[in-house]
């Protein structure tokens, strides 16, 4: 009984072989490039408890309907402009 499947020759398995060796090598360096770019804890920017406290306060309000759309968006101005007082954004330059 003869099989309908084609006989793979040395050559389609070393070729497959390193197929996928290249891509484990792809696969791990843009693991490693990734893992690069993450902040490190002692980097991150603290969270500020009181105004998370007051954003929290605001949403709950909006939807619970004793804030309207209009006092909802001035309160969280207001948080804004203080977050941007109290710790400005720093936004590090790019890498060229």
């Amino acid at each position: 009984m003869t099989s309908d499947v084609p006989e793979v020759s040395d050559m389609t398995t070393a070729l497959i072989v390193l197929g996928v060796v290249v891509g484990m090598y792809g696969l791990a360096a843009v693991v490693a490039l990734g893992a690069e770019r993450r902040l490190h804890p002692q980097e991150a920017v603290p969270i500020n408890r009181r105004l998370a406290g007051r954003e929290s306060d605001a949403v709950r309000r909006l939807m619970d309907g004793s804030l309207d759309r209009a006092a909802y968006h001035a309160c969280m101005a207001s948080i804004a402009a203080q977050d941007a007082a109290e710790g400005p954004l720093d936004v590090p330059k790019l890498r060229q």
